[in-house]
């Protein structure tokens, strides 16, 4: 226990991503980084010239190429190095629309055109921070794909046919030969000493190009799809829009033969290595197949986000998205994580979690409930509330919910018995109700441009509005922690209010982040902010320092997908957005990382337990833990939950010297940190395991090279696997 008057603070309010308690499943964490997931986004080129789609990638060892579709945008070269912190070195202005884009040792070959003649640029890239044009070849119509072997590249130029070109001079391209076609070309690949075309709207033609200068023509097959083409072994693997992928037996040139396919929705790139090909579908996104069975592919994982080529490197690979830039992907496992559970039919804005159900704000579908008691999986989903509503956020204490209504209200329902719950309260405010959150008998509502409303529900049948404060931008959602609000204020970023007052709230502070505030978690001496700009955009995650909550500041933030919930649970935060459920390392606020997630499918809210993370994506969807190193081994959750940990600092002020004590409820691993004003760790007190009970932790004034601190204020924070707890502490001399 801590000394009478010591006090001591609970961290990670519920929010959008609340913290469930289920004991119906029961799992072991697993490792996100352990299997396919996206890594990280790099944004289109920014030219004088306005590039807005890149629609071409290429890879080659730790290096990804980029072109762009507008006129004079060029080619960026990118480092892969890091591939959650991808850079560009170098970049350079073409001349044309590119088609395509095909790397071949120290050249990159730029297929350009648009409604009539085109070329093939040959770029240098063997100095990455300095890449240059040293070559041009005009053809006499669009060159759509280039694949290069030897001392020849093959053009597939659009009306021209095959154009074969000798590139033994790069400063000196030239044609030396072609092979017409009845229509219209789009891709071609070579293997050995065969070339394969597709024809748009026909399909395949087989091409023998022993002599690069006679190339002849040798056999096709009618409807095998017509966007792109890969080659493996004795197999060919083909892209063809809504006809998916097709799996074609070339061994016979003559007759080649179509063996197995899998249907997708929009499949206009294709990638082929070892026993997976990799898709670029303009719908689903980016997908794994299984062709270890050329005669029975099958989908083995996806990450969302429509794409429209893609290039594979080693254990990495790019899709390029079009406007949103280019995806570097992690496939050293090409394989997803697992699920232990799934609810279908259910979507929504907001989670929260009470006596075995999960609370569902689905829009103008109502508030519903998932029950979530089952041993098996939560087999049974309730319909929306009668009353006609449009929930947006909702909350939940003791036996009600409170429901932010879009249309301008906070509904309070009786959740009691939720197979019969009742609409009990409801009082309007100014504006749309975005969000809410529950706080010492006060409700909070994000009131959309009329800020934040402080309702009073101490009387759940008749809550009445307190107090409002507008904020710069526009209030989309809110989180609570002791006398603070922080309100995801939309263009304007997080806004900081004080509500030690609730009937009179109080602006103190804000900072502006990357793009549009949609939602905030707050834990410790820190604020996690998620971003979005629009809902097919990347967004963003920033850690907001609030230890001075009138002048919060960003520390750290790493770009992600665009996303509309986040919560905060140990040393990672779940976020739920375009790319699906996305996990972050937050252990160093400085320096985020993404480690991975369940990325398949959109996601609008989320929620975490002690045994699994829950979300929303067509369905309502769970998952294991990402495992952190301060969880304690055995997973499995009693049906009686543990007293929370405490802490508290003595003497606080405390000259030089203060008592850091935490009460453990059970034995587990504990890690107690010194952190600044502005977030930064100064000291590690201690490390390791404990048994359960009372242990203090004395700091001597000291950071971690043996040196006294300034005077002033500090935060002491522990983590344990119940989740974070921090105090204040105050040195004075």
């Amino acid at each position: 226990m801590c000394p009478a008057g010591a006090a001591s603070r609970i961290l990670g309010p519920v929010l959008a991503c609340v913290l469930l308690s289920l004991h119906s499943i029961a799992a072991d964490c697993i490792d996100y980084a352990d299997y396919l997931h996206w890594e990280s986004n790099v944004p289109p080129r920014p030219s004088q010239y306005g590039c807005p789609y890149d629609v071409g990638a290429a890879m080659e060892g730790r290096y990804a190429y980029a072109a762009y579709v507008s006129d004079r945008c060029g080619l960026q070269v990118i480092d892969l190095s890091d591939p959650g912190r991808p850079h560009v070195t170098g970049s350079v202005d073409t001349q044309g629309y590119a088609r395509s884009i095909t790397v071949g040792g120290r050249f990159v070959y730029y297929a350009e055109g648009y409604d009539g003649p085109g070329d093939v640029t040959l770029i240098d890239v063997s100095d990455p921070a300095d890449p240059r044009i040293v070559g041009v070849l005009d053809t006499p119509s669009m060159a759509m794909k280039v694949a290069v072997a030897g001392s020849y590249a093959y053009v597939a130029a659009w009306t021209a046919g095959l154009l074969v070109v000798d590139i033994s001079i790069p400063q000196n391209p030239r044609i030396v030969a072609s092979l017409p076609t009845a229509g219209t070309l789009s891709g071609v690949a070579v293997s050995g000493d065969r070339a394969y075309v597709l024809e748009w709207q026909w399909g395949l033609h087989v091409i023998d190009i022993t002599d690069p200068v006679h190339p002849q023509l040798l056999g096709g097959l009618q409807g095998a799809g017509s966007c792109d083409i890969a080659i493996s072994g004795s197999h060919a693997y083909v892209v063809g829009g809504n006809g998916g992928l097709r799996v074609i037996d070339i061994s016979d040139s003559a007759h080649p033969v179509v063996v197995g396919g899998l249907v997708t929705n929009g499949a206009y790139g294709v990638a082929v290595s070892g026993d997976h090909a990799y898709v670029a579908d303009g719908y689903d996104g980016f997908l794994v197949v299984d062709v270890s069975v050329p005669e029975n592919p099958v989908l083995q994982s996806a990450v969302f986000g429509p794409c429209n080529q893609v290039a594979v490197s080693g254990d990495l690979a790019c899709a390029s998205e079009g406007e949103h830039g280019l995806e570097v992907i992690d496939i050293s496992a090409p394989v997803g994580p697992p699920r232990l559970c799934g609810v279908p039919g259910v979507g929504a804005w907001d989670l929260a979690v009470s006596a075995g159900f999960a609370w569902i704000a689905d829009g103008e579908r109502g508030l519903k409930a998932v029950d979530l008691t089952n041993p098996e999986c939560p087999p049974y989903w309730m319909q929306g509330a009668i009353y006609p509503i449009d929930a947006r956020g909702v909350a939940v204490q003791g036996n009600f919910a409170f429901v932010a209504d879009h249309g301008a209200s906070l509904l309070v329902y009786d959740v009691t018995h939720p197979m019969q719950r009742r609409l009990i309260g409801r009082v309007r405010t100014p504006d749309h109700a975005n969000g809410v959150a529950v706080v010492n008998g006060v409700a909070l509502v994000a009131g959309d441009a009329s800020g934040l409303q402080t309702v009073d529900i101490a009387d759940p049948h008749h809550p009445r509005i307190l107090g409002s404060v507008d904020t710069p931008g526009q209030a989309l959602n809110v989180a609570a922690s002791g006398s603070y609000a922080y309100v995801a204020d939309g263009e304007a970023g997080l806004a900081v209010i004080e509500i030690a007052d609730p009937s009179r709230p109080r602006l103190l502070g804000g900072v502006a982040t990357p793009d549009i505030a949609t939602d905030v978690d707050v834990s410790g001496p820190y604020a996690y902010v998620v971003d979005a700009h629009d809902p097919t955009t990347a967004g963003s995650f920033s850690i907001v320092s609030v230890v001075d909550p009138s002048r919060p500041m960003i520390v750290g933030a790493v770009g992600s997908q665009a996303a509309w919930s986040v919560t905060v649970r140990g040393s990672y935060a779940y976020v739920a957005g375009f790319r699906g459920l996305q996990i972050i390392d937050v252990a160093d606020p400085t320096d985020p990382r993404i480690v991975g997630g369940d990325e398949s499918a959109r996601a609008t809210a989320c929620a975490v337990s002690d045994t699994a993370a829950w979300f929303t994506a067509w369905g309502l969807i769970a998952v294991p833990l990402q495992c952190d190193g301060t969880r304690p081994e055995g997973t499995g959750v009693s049906s009686v939950p543990a007293q929370e940990p405490s802490v508290c600092a003595f003497p606080n002020p405390g000259r030089r010297q203060t008592t850091i004590r935490l009460a453990l409820s059970v034995p587990g691993r504990v890690r107690a940190t010194i952190l600044d004003v502005t977030g930064r760790q100064v000291r590690t007190l201690y490390e390791g395991a404990l048994a359960g009970g009372d242990h203090d932790f004395r700091w001597d004034g000291r950071d971690g090279v043996g040196g006294f601190v300034a005077e002033g204020v500090y935060w002491a924070r522990l983590a344990t696997a119940e989740g974070e707890r921090a105090v204040r502490v105050v040195l004075v001399k």
